[in-house]
């Protein structure tokens, strides 16, 4: 509170108060047995403690006394803060967020950040940047109209778990997922109707090229296929009876499946046949993304991320630094320029830029597992959605970590170096630039001072050039840290401070 006052909260219901800055701690009685997590103290007289099964306790005496305020939640809260005597927010498990305006005489889930579902989502489809849905556990369909700040549940008719949904345009989509469910719809979700598959197998992904043309894949090497806009489905041989996860179509023609065992197929005739590529890996493929007939990206177990060039003829692996498994793999062309966007275990997200050459790591906000991503192209702005376990649902119009290549005007840098970071010190972001002579395949990293790695910030192959790097230390706490460049058989290293 002050230089000298201060609380300390902790497991088995313990307050601690100190008014001598910390020589001695007094305890005060809580009434509560819970783990406590976080408090905070507007003043001298008025505070809060936060902690497990969604306790919140206040004082108005400086803990003399603290009393139960009704949160409405079970889940452990982690975090409180309040901006004046009444206005306040606790964070905690399953994404909980709770507002008050009245000094925690009441709590409620402000409606832009409410958590409609705590269950597994699966899959993510947006058809601008205000309009779409996603997919999960038990039936689960979500909608948002205005960029994810509200959404709603929608009835999908089924218990069975959505692996996938995808939509045409605003209105047209489908929604395929466990013992062979296919859902349709025509008026934006508002209405989900079951169509045959003739099958039970699991499905796990669905694409479509047109508003008629669509493939779904799944277990024991699934594929079917339709003409009809999902109406009807035809069963294909596919060759295998690997599980499938995930296809990536071009057009009606030409599409490419990926799954277990290092599973890649391509058509080139509409699904009449199927051939096996070879991967490169022995990796089990969980995502595919192609941005033309011979572009494309896979990803799967152990950070397995492969490249190809010519329309799958040959796969290159790319190490971007993780043995995450990745889950999905989405990649767009913006004009001259290519974005992607890869997302895992543990929370783990990776951004592809620099024409698709150079991967990087994105500041973690969450240890959810992230099943699915997609990006959103509009009026030359992208958006990046991420969706996962417990509900998870994330967005970025930043894009995480920027990786630029500034003008060069012709001019080839002499030598390696590695410029001073600018600001610094700084708060939250500073730029990281440095000079290629020749093409390296470069790593960039942020350690503390034990060595520790704190963050990747690129992890590829560059071409002669100056570099500027945006580091956001989100999460990090003031102190100084190092950064290093390796290059080839080049490295240097420097010092940055980070000042909250």
């Amino acid at each position: 509170m002050n230089a000298t006052t201060g609380w300390i909260v902790g497991a088995g219901g313990t307050i601690l108060k100190t008014t001598n800055a910390g020589t001695t701690w007094t305890p005060q009685t809580s009434g509560v047995t819970n783990t406590l997590r976080a408090t905070v103290f507007v003043d001298d007289a008025n505070g809060w403690v936060v902690g497990d099964n969604g306790v919140i306790l206040k004082t108005s005496n400086g803990g003399a006394q603290w009393l139960p305020q009704s949160s409405g939640t079970n889940s452990p809260l982690f975090s409180v803060d309040f901006s004046d005597a009444n206005t306040g927010w606790a964070v905690g498990h399953h994404g909980t967020i709770l507002k008050t305006t009245d000094g925690g005489n009441t709590w409620l889930a402000p409606t832009s950040s409410k958590v409609i579902t705590t269950n597994w989502i699966n899959s993510v489809a947006f058809t601008d940047v205000h309009t779409g849905w996603v997919a999960g556990v038990s039936g689960t369909i979500l909608k948002t109209s205005d960029g994810g700040a509200n959404w709603s549940a929608q009835n999908s008719r089924t218990g069975n778990t959505l692996q996938s949904i995808f939509f045409a345009h605003a209105k047209l989509g489908w929604a395929v997922g466990a013992s062979g469910v296919i859902l349709k719809t025509t008026d934006g979700g508002n209405n989900w109707s079951a169509r045959a598959g003739g099958t039970t197998a699991t499905l796990n992904a669905v694409y479509f090229a047109d508003v008629n043309n669509g493939y779904v894949v799944g277990s024991s090497g699934t594929i079917l296929k339709s003409t009809d806009g999902g109406n009807t489905w035809v069963k294909q041989t596919s060759g295998t009876s690997w599980e499938l996860y995930s296809a990536s179509f071009l057009n009606a023609q030409t599409g490419w499946a990926v799954g277990v065992a290092s599973t890649i197929l391509k058509t080139s005739d509409g699904g009449k046949t199927w051939l096996a590529q070879i991967s490169g890996t022995n990796q089990w493929l969980r995502s595919v993304s192609f941005i033309d007939a011979n572009t494309g990206w896979a990803v799967g177990n152990s950070g397995a991320v492969l490249k190809t060039t010519d329309g799958g003829a040959v796969w290159v692996t790319e190490s971007i630094g993780t043995s995450n498994t990745l889950y999905s793999v989405y990649v767009v062309a913006q004009g001259q320029s290519i974005l992607g966007w890869a997302v895992g275990t543990n929370g783990a997200m990776y951004k592809l830029s620099n024409d698709g050459n150079i991967w990087s790591a994105q500041d973690r906000v969450t240890i959810n597992t992230l099943s699915s991503s997609r990006l959103v192209l509009q009026e030359g702005d992208v958006t990046a959605w991420a969706v996962g376990a417990n509900g998870t649902i994330l967005k970025t119009e930043r894009l995480g970590v920027s990786v630029e290549e500034p003008e060069r005007a012709g001019k080839v840098p002499e030598g390696f170096v590695l410029y001073p970071n600018f600001p610094n010190p700084f708060n939250p972001s500073t730029n990281i630039e440095y000079a290629l002579p020749q093409a390296a395949h470069v790593v960039l990293k942020v350690y503390d001072m034990l060595g520790n790695e704190v963050r990747t910030l690129v992890h590829g192959k560059q071409t002669a050039g100056r570099y500027r790097v945006q580091f956001e230390a989100n999460g990090l706490p003031s102190g100084v840290y190092l950064y290093r460049l390796q290059a080839g058989e080049f490295t240097q290293t420097r010092k940055l401070t980070l000042v909250r």
